[in-house]
C-alpha cells in the first residue's frame, strides 16, 4: 500500500514539473495611471530577459533575470494611460524563450455620422 501511494505522489509531481517545464512563456500588461506593470512566466529560471515595451508612442527596453519559477514583473513609466493606447510587449530570454503581447485599442473618439 505504502508503495502504490508512493508511485502515485512521484507521479503527480513530475506531472506537475513536465507541465511547468512545457509551459509556453507569456507576457501580460496590466496599465497604471502612469505607468504599465509587465509580468512574464513560463520562462526559464535564471535567464537574462530583454523586455522591449511600446505604449502610447513610448519605446522603452529593460532587462530583467527571471526568477526560479520562470516568473519576471517590472514597472514601465510611460505617460497616461487610458483605454485608447495600444500596447505592444516583447519578451526574449537569452535561452531561447520568447512571448508577446499586444493590445489593440477599441475604436476611440468622436463617433462618426453620416
Amino acid at each position: 500500500m505504502k508503495l502504490l501511494a508512493s508511485l502515485v505522489v512521484a507521479l503527480a509531481l513530475g506531472a506537475s514539473a513536465s507541465a511547468a517545464i512545457l509551459a509556453k512563456p507569456s507576457v501580460h500588461v496590466v496599465p497604471g495611471v502612469s505607468s504599465v506593470a509587465v509580468s512574464g512566466q513560463g520562462f526559464k529560471a535564471g535567464e537574462r530577459i530583454s523586455v522591449l515595451v511600446f505604449h502610447s508612442g513610448v519605446r522603452i527596453s529593460r532587462r530583467v533575470s527571471a526568477a526560479a519559477n520562470g516568473t519576471f514583473r517590472l514597472h514601465v513609466p510611460v505617460g497616461a494611460v487610458n483605454e485608447c493606447t495600444m500596447s505592444y510587449v516583447s519578451a526574449r530570454g537569452d535561452k531561447g524563450s520568447r512571448a508577446i503581447f499586444r493590445r489593440v485599442p477599441p475604436p476611440c473618439g468622436p463617433p462618426i455620422t453620416p
